[in-house]
């Protein structure tokens, strides 16, 4: 009970973090989605602008005319009056709202402030090496000020953590912070770190640090000695080369002694020789059966494309109804049937979003990713699973293989920032990761 109800709180704590994670995500979603609406809507002004700027930059590059004709050169081209409304219009491009995706979120900030007091108050962020940072300070800082019912910024207020692009919208020149800008960079910060691994979570799976899964330092020294022992290997790391290179050295004595009779390698001055097993030479008959066995099996064997092998798996099981929405659920409709497969592709495959929806016709990114926001959820998961699992567990082959009390289900990633071969790159954390696989019983 002490385990379960362990495991339930650290699920828990993995909820907590997944939603504002993904309402992060979406503010900024629908943020880009209404300056690319805008931008559609100014696209004859932009194209203008576009054609203005080509030219007056063939002017410039042009060394036949002078720098005392230039001025004049510009206005032959391009009608003063008409640069004039065209510079206007750009600048009020370059200072509305529109001119940078953050203006747009900072605006949302009333909606993101419904859930960060409460989002910083339960959970404990820290670095990977405990040590103090600039976000870690400005977490602990709006926690402080939400406690105290604070509105205005210190003067010292971390802003180590500001990426160079949003530094502008929340420093001014003369220094001060604008606070609504500030919480909102300190959230996007947040979940920026989270996902590289910079941070972690106290006391949570999903987002906790990689270290946590190994033995305690102090739990190992209690177990050290014999462990070395009952292995047989040297308990000092000094000791470690000398033993290494003498049982290397009895490796080779006793290849070398059983080298007139070893039958499966074989070393000269030509190199190494491995024996390998004699191939079965077939007549001209025995050739023609084996040619028609291939014809037979070419043509009798079945060639199933992955998509359908889903869609038909799913026809008889419905593992997709898990992942749809409850107005969903009591009709289902082709449509909604291919999106999930289609985003359940991308992240299985390890296709990403992105590529899956131009591979894919009639699903688009944006029903990619809502669907993978909102729908593929641990809870949607672990039922689709079950499904799959009875559906497995009730075939007559699988009774042939063990009670069905053990299973290797799928690896847990973290992100790796050390270039290692077994690390790959994972679209749902936006990095190169490390797999761990597990074992469930």
């Amino acid at each position: 009970m002490v385990c379960f109800l362990w495991q339930t709180y650290q699920d828990t704590i993995d909820h907590i973090l997944d939603s504002p994670d993904k309402i992060i995500t979406v503010v900024y979603k629908r943020a880009q989605t209404e300056m690319d609406e805008e931008a559609k809507r100014r696209r004859r002004m932009i194209r203008t602008s576009l054609l203005t700027f080509r030219s007056l930059g063939k002017l410039v590059l042009d060394d036949s005319i002078s720098d005392s004709e230039l001025r004049q050169a510009f206005f032959r081209h391009v009608d003063k009056e008409t640069l004039a409304n065209q510079v206007a219009i750009i600048d009020d491009w370059l200072d509305s709202k529109y001119s940078h995706v953050f203006r747009l979120v900072m605006q949302r900030f009333s909606y993101l402030r419904q859930f960060a007091p409460a989002l910083l108050a339960t959970l404990e962020f820290r670095t990977a090496d405990d040590q103090s940072s600039a976000l870690i300070n400005g977490i602990q800082l709006l926690q402080e000020l939400n406690d105290d019912n604070k509105r205005k910024l210190p003067d010292d207020t971390p802003l180590g953590f500001l990426t160079n692009t949003i530094r502008p919208f929340v420093e001014a020149d003369d220094g001060s912070v604008n606070k609504r800008a500030w919480e909102c960079a300190l959230l996007t910060a947040i979940r920026d770190n989270i996902r590289a691994g910079n941070i972690f979570v106290q006391k949570s799976k999903r987002f906790g640090r990689f270290e946590n899964f190994f033995i305690a330092n102090t739990t190992w020294q209690t177990l050290r000695t014999g462990f070395f022992e009952r292995a047989g290997l040297p308990i000092k790391a000094a000791d470690a080369p000398k033993y290494l290179t003498e049982r290397l050295g009895r490796a080779f004595d006793s290849f070398l002694e059983s080298l007139p009779k070893n039958t499966y390698a074989q070393v000269d001055e030509e190199g190494w020789h491995l024996s390998t097993d004699p191939a079965q030479k077939l007549n001209s008959d025995g050739k023609q059966r084996l040619d028609s066995l291939y014809l037979w099996l070419a043509d009798n064997l079945r060639h199933t494309k992955l998509p359908e092998l889903l869609v038909e798996v799913d026809n008889e099981l419905n593992f997709t109804s898990p992942f749809m929405l409850p107005a969903q659920q009591d009709t289902r409709v082709a449509d909604d049937v291919c999106s999930i497969l289609a985003t359940v592709m991308a992240h299985g495959c390890n296709i990403g979003p992105y590529t899956m929806a131009r591979l894919t016709d009639g699903v688009t990114y944006e029903q990619i990713k809502q669907i993978t926001d909102w729908q593929l959820t641990e809870e949607s998961q672990k039922q689709a699973l079950a499904l799959l699992v009875k559906a497995i567990s009730q075939l007559d082959v699988t009774q042939t293989w063990g009670e069905g009390k053990t299973s290797s289900s799928d690896a847990q990633r973290f992100q790796l920032q050390r270039q290692v071969l077994q690390r790959t790159y994972s679209h749902r954390i936006r990095d190169y990761a490390l797999s761990r696989v597990q074992k469930e019983i």
